[in-house]
């Protein structure tokens, strides 16, 4: 049973951000071997929407058939217990994330982006999963992207796959607890934005934050209401 935690921003940014906040690029977990097996491995993305700060995407790997009745869909899940599901896990299993910065998402386009993320996450992992005697891995999930599977090629893109695929779901976590951490770090680098409530989305809020303090060095100059401040 995972035991959830006070949910405090002290806890939250002490507690995960030194393991899972590095550069931006491919960062892969502490565990460095998977057990003999058939294993799993899913991707999926937090940050695609917002209008400010880091595109966040993660992988996991798992064991076949491993599945946990408290991790879902991480849009469905509270802070508290996404950051028990991962703080759970972090240390258990094969994981890999990436981040895109908000300069390098106005250069590539963030659709462009995206991609080239699940590519690099899931191709980070596979390598290290696969080093490890006596494992192969069954599938290589992306969460949606349907209409992008050229772009994907060994990976499987599947609408919905954070609700139907285990792996997914607990990657989904890992990105979007990475998501909101680094929107946390920005709300005391960049106070007046409200970053820790809204965590870069396009809210009335942010708005009237933009409105009122003009842009800031993590917004993404690309977007178009970033865009309409800039005069652009």
């Amino acid at each position: 049973m995972i035991m959830l935690p006070v949910e405090t921003p002290v806890l939250r940014l002490n507690g995960l951000a030194a393991s899972l906040v590095g550069q931006q690029g491919v960062l892969l977990g502490p565990v460095t071997a998977a057990n003999p097996g058939v294993w799993a491995i899913g991707s999926d993305e937090a940050g695609y929407g917002t209008w400010a700060g880091d595109l966040c995407v993660a992988a996991v790997a798992v064991p076949q058939g491993w599945s946990d009745p408290k991790v879902t869909d991480s849009k469905k899940m509270s802070d508290t217990t996404r950051d028990a599901v991962v703080a759970l896990y972090k240390g258990k299993i094969p994981w890999a994330i990436h981040r895109t910065s908000p300069a390098q998402i106005d250069a590539l386009g963030v659709f462009k982006a995206l991609l080239h993320a699940h590519r690099e996450v899931h191709q980070a992992l596979y390598e290290k999963v696969m080093a490890s005697p006596g494992v192969s891995v069954a599938s290589r999930v992306v969460d949606g992207l349907e209409n992008a599977r050229k772009a994907l090629p060994g990976l499987t893109p599947m609408n919905k796959a954070d609700l139907k695929v285990p792996a997914v779901s607990l990657a989904s976590c890992f990105a979007k607890v990475l998501q909101c951490l680094l929107m946390d770090l920005a709300e005391q680098q960049y106070p007046g934005y409200a970053f820790g409530r809204h965590r870069g989305y396009g809210t009335p809020q942010h708005l009237a934050a933009l409105n009122r303090q003009g842009v800031c060095p993590i917004h993404r100059k690309s977007y178009g209401p970033v865009k309409a401040i800039l005069g652009v």
